[in-house]
């Protein structure tokens, strides 16, 4: 009994090797021929590569581009930092105005002195020229 299991054993395996040998390339051929379709050929490749070498030269263009306006932003932002704002106007016209109404009184008070020394000096020389 044992003989005639491994015959018919030896016999399937003969039937169906050339079934086997004729189905596995072809099932390999039409895999590959799937996996084909499923990557990009060479010349597809080379056209991206050029398309990809374009986009890149303009992306470095627009960062070149970007970095310079944010240069010119920062420094329109440090200029108006430096800008005075109304209320800081307001403060300095408000302290010219104390320095210029004490400068208004000191004159006034040397006036007033030229004044009295004025006087004084009149009432000198009218004295002096009273007793010759």
């Amino acid at each position: 009994m044992l003989e005639r299991s491994a015959v018919s054993w030896w016999q399937i395996i003969q039937t169906l090797w050339p079934i086997a040998a004729t189905m596995t390339p072809l099932i390999l051929l039409g895999g590959f021929a799937w996996l084909q379709t499923k990557f990009p050929s060479r010349a597809d490749l080379k056209e991206h590569e050029t398309e990809l070498r374009a986009l890149t030269e303009q992306v470095s263009g627009l960062v070149t581009r970007i970095t310079t306006n944010e240069n010119r932003i920062d420094n329109v932002m440090r200029d108006l930092e430096r800008e005075p704002t109304r209320a800081g106007l307001a403060n300095s016209i408000s302290d010219v105005r104390d320095r210029l109404g004490s400068v208004e009184s000191s004159v006034r008070a040397m006036q007033h002195q030229l004044e009295t020394q004025n006087d004084y000096l009149h009432t000198l020389v009218q004295q002096g020229l009273g007793k010759s």
